[in-house]
């Protein structure tokens, strides 16, 4: 009887154990995304601000170096082109909005709920 407390304590302290750990791993999986989302909206900004002309449709269209560019979701990428330039991965949606003057970028990683970023005014 004894033997088999002990061994209920030891698979309790265990299963308590593992529970954590799991929970770790699961608020590591949402924050995984933010600094890679910081550096690309950062970079996207700079874009914005070297552009002579930007307006958005859902898509993001600009003027970058007398070339037109479309930033815009394929395939789970928020990319730009021509070319293949990928600035966020693993995205259910993204789009971008023009609201007066200024261009938001509002995008949803998996399992994770929607933000709005400015990119520029």
């Amino acid at each position: 009887m004894l033997e088999a407390l002990f061994s209920l304590l030891i698979v309790s302290i265990l299963l308590s154990l593992l529970l954590m750990y799991l929970q770790g791993l699961r608020r590591m999986d949402t924050s995984l995304y933010d600094g890679e989302d910081d550096i690309s909206i950062s970079q996207l900004r700079l874009i914005y601000v070297l552009s002579d002309t930007c307006y958005a449709d859902g898509s993001l269209y600009l003027s970058y170096y007398d070339k037109d560019m479309q930033v815009s979701l394929q395939k789970d990428r928020l990319i730009m082109q021509p070319g293949y330039q990928v600035f966020l991965q693993d995205v259910d949606d993204a789009y971008f909005t023009q609201r007066e003057e200024c261009i938001y970028l509002v995008y949803k990683h998996k399992k994770q709920e929607i933000k709005e970023r400015i990119i520029g005014c």
